[in-house]
């Protein structure tokens, strides 16, 4: 009897290690799959194929409170300019002047109603001849409506597709961009908000499209001279994949904010923002995070990949063709 209590003893122990190596060696199987799928530091660094110690810093955001210290510190009031919010403010304090009224017999109780005010009427939006054709261009933005800006001189040439056609026409800045300036250097379009920012020297201009009038019309508290803190004068710009507004010139960057009118980031362009072309005049298509299709001074269009932080592809183009002008 006590022999076959023994035996029974050190098979459930025998069975017991079994079992319990059994569950060690599939938790080790479950760890290593696991870590084999997972890639290591350097492992994403050779797929993004960039050369550098590290990969490039994210552009710092702001939170709500740094932002409105940012404001405030620049004399700004960041309540006073929130939609609505001068509305409201007018709209009570008419009504506490109103009850403060003595209602009186002799008052005069029929006014004339104010004349309404009639909106000016714009003349045709009329293109220019097409057999003048630029060189270059000083600037490129692709507005909300879709449709392609190129900018040279006091021409903008508009470049879009109606019904798998492409359309080409060429106008007068200050035509088509209604009390905007007359030349130039910079343009960027927030595809969040729709407001398409032109850039001339140091002012900047933001405008809306106007679906009823074909035209961009100013917005409100434009146009603006940068502060004295912002010592870029803006020779290009772009919205970024991460959404950044981002004003350069030269080896320097700014996060720029167009209805603050600030600049809440600057550093160097080449840290944050690796092997972008030197001559890049603005982004004209975002595919993704990770496709940006760029133009350059040179007359090129150019594929940024922005997990590889470079550009894999590039193409010539001809003005003529693309802008549609007769070349000289």
């Amino acid at each position: 009897m006590r022999f076959i209590i023994a035996a029974v003893f050190v098979a459930l122990v025998t069975h017991g290690i079994q079992a319990s190596a059994f569950r060690s060696s599939l938790q080790l199987r479950q760890q290593n799959l696991e870590n084999s799928m997972m890639p290591s530091t350097r492992d994403v660094r050779d797929n993004q194929d960039y050369i550098g110690d590290d990969l490039p810093p994210q552009v710092p955001r702001l939170n709500k409170e740094a932002k409105w210290g940012l404001i405030r510190a620049h004399g700004m009031d960041p309540l006073i300019r929130r939609r609505g919010l001068q509305f409201q403010m007018h709209h009570s304090k008419s009504l506490h002047k109103k009850s403060k009224r003595e209602v009186k017999p002799w008052r005069v109780q029929n006014v004339l109603p104010k004349r309404p005010v009639v909106p000016a009427i714009l003349k045709p939006l009329v293109a220019l001849p097409v057999d003048v054709c630029p060189r270059e261009f000083d600037a490129v933005t692709k507005a909300a409506n879709g449709r392609t800006y190129f900018f040279s001189r006091e021409r903008v040439f508009q470049v879009y597709y109606d019904d798998g056609l492409p359309q080409k026409a060429s106008f007068l800045i200050a035509d088509l961009f209604l009390g905007g300036p007359r030349q130039v250097s910079a343009a960027l379009t927030n595809s969040r908000s729709g407001v398409t920012t032109l850039f001339e020297g140091r002012r900047a201009y933001r405008f809306r499209w106007n679906r009823k009038t074909k035209r961009f019309h100013l917005a409100r508290n434009t146009p603006q001279e940068f502060p004295r803190n912002i010592t870029i004068t803006p020779a290009t710009a772009f919205e970024w994949v991460d959404g950044n507004q981002v004003v350069s010139s030269g080896d320097h960057f700014m996060i720029y904010d167009a209805y603050w009118n600030l600049a809440t980031f600057t550093d160097h362009t080449r840290r944050y923002f690796p092997n972008l072309p030197r001559d890049l005049l603005g982004i004209v298509y975002q595919g993704g995070d990770s496709t940006l299709l760029m133009y350059t001074k040179s007359n090129k269009l150019k594929v940024y990949n922005a997990t590889k932080f470079k550009v894999v592809l590039e193409f010539p183009l001809k003005i003529n063709d693309y802008v549609g002008c007769l070349s000289a």
